[in-house]
């Protein structure tokens, strides 16, 4: 199935989404209602947000907690065997193949960068979904999937967002709603911004690489000191992640090449993104040329281990955007 099918290939009714939004919850044993949510681009880019950055910030999601404990059920099995590892490996080259990029080139030629936005994102957070169905197919196979019925809803241009009102919420894109508005959500509770300088710096960074030690380098030869590695996984590593993010001065991302349909990897995207809703300076390094318009944060250029010039001054003093040239 996870070979077959792609994002947002099609759009089924409410009742079929709501067919497998409820056997998504009886395999995770969840007791609770289901609720299709119509959203143009804005709207679900907004509501996607809002679900993601209070499970970040500590809001209790029966949904996410559940999603949570199976994934942590792979990597506890992971440990004994090759055969996961292998999974995810060859899934990750398949979510990047040529039918994946040509499918979200087809879906955003001549759409609005508010859809284009949306469309990429939903794609990395299917390609991250899809790697953990294959996965738990290895570690668990003929056991029933939860991670399985996700990729389902994704096909069908949804994308189940979390838990409120005792209901698992999922969006489905419907461009067509353009201009009804958003639901009414409340304001997302920023932490009091803690803008002192200071001389750490998060690193948002693939790890084990030769291109980020480089990077680690420059910034420790500059008097920075990073934090930068993985967490651990028995509870919830974005909760883990959030509060290194809001304990450090400014957070960085950092990514060689960036890939030019997909944009940054969804995790790297998770990180920048609570970092910026927490008010905290953000900006991307990167050796590949990038559309200022596609992120909500300033880009630089970090190439054979010099970086941008300019970017010292922002780091400093924690400019939103670049300072003036």
């Amino acid at each position: 199935m996870l070979l077959e099918t792609l994002p947002f290939s099609g759009v089924a009714s409410r009742q079929v989404i709501s067919a497998l939004g409820d056997e998504l919850l009886s395999i995770l044993r969840l007791g609770g209602g289901v609720n299709v949510i119509d959203a143009d681009a804005f709207a679900a880019k907004s509501l996607e947000a809002d679900f993601r950055r209070r499970w970040w910030s500590g809001d209790r999601d029966p949904f996410r907690d559940a999603v949570h404990a199976f994934k942590f059920q792979i990597i506890q099995e992971q440990a004994g065997t090759g055969a996961i590892t292998a999974a995810w490996e060859e899934m990750t080259t398949h979510v990047h193949c040529s039918s994946w990029r040509s499918h979200l080139r087809d879906l955003t030629k001549n759409q609005t960068p508010q859809r284009i936005q949306y469309l990429r994102l939903a794609f990395s957070a299917a390609q991250q979904v899809w790697t953990r169905a294959a996965r738990w197919n290895a570690a668990f196979p003929g056991q029933a999937n939860p991670f399985l019925l996700i990729p389902r809803l994704f096909e069908n241009s949804c994308w189940p967002l979390g838990w409120r009102d005792g209901a698992l919420q999922i969006c489905r894109y419907q461009p067509a709603t353009e201009g009804e508005g958003a639901p009414a959500l409340p304001q997302f509770p920023l932490p009091v911004p803690n803008l002192r300088l200071t001389n750490v710096v998060f690193i948002s960074a693939p790890f084990r690489q030769t291109s980020t030690a480089s990077l680690l380098a420059t910034f420790t030869q500059s008097g920075w000191t990073t934090v930068h590695g993985p967490v651990g996984e028995d509870s919830p590593p974005e909760r883990q992640l959030a509060k290194r993010i809001n304990s450090a001065h400014a957070t960085i991302g950092f990514l060689p090449e960036m890939d030019e349909d997909f944009g940054l990897p969804w995790w790297m995207f998770q990180e920048l993104d609570f970092a910026r809703a927490c008010n905290r300076p953000v900006a991307l390094l990167t050796g590949s040329r990038v559309e200022h318009s596609v992120y909500d944060w300033p880009v630089f250029a970090f190439k054979d281990g010099m970086v941008e010039d300019g970017f010292w001054q922002w780091l400093k003093y924690g400019f939103s955007t670049k300072p003036a040239e």
